[in-house]
């Protein structure tokens, strides 16, 4: 019969290896991106809704302008996506830009 002596031993390194390292459970920081100013744009423009809710998230000036000067709204309007007009308008979005709204 084997006398316990390995399994402490094993145990003692198993209960050092975790005190000696806890960053390692430690919650990790959230990592943070940076998005372009146009990135409402773009996410519209494509219909990229991962796009649209991450530039949402991280804060993206909702009437930024792409490089032709459009806003996310224009964008929306000139494609004719009607169920996200009303969403970018309750977000706050103007019409800069619209040829009757300047």
């Amino acid at each position: 019969m084997s006398s316990g002596k390995p399994h402490a031993v094993f145990t003692t390194f198993l209960t050092g290896l975790v005190f000696l390292q806890p960053h390692s459970f430690a919650p990790e920081k959230e990592a943070r991106i940076s998005l372009p100013p146009d990135s409402l744009v773009r996410a519209v423009a494509a219909q990229d809704d991962l796009l649209f809710h991450v530039a949402l998230a991280e804060g993206v000036d909702i009437n930024s302008t792409g490089a032709d000067g459009r806003t996310a709204l224009l964008v929306a309007v000139d494609q004719n996506h009607r169920e996200l007009i009303p969403r970018l308008l309750e977000l706050g979005a103007l019409a800069v830009g619209w040829p009757l709204g300047g």
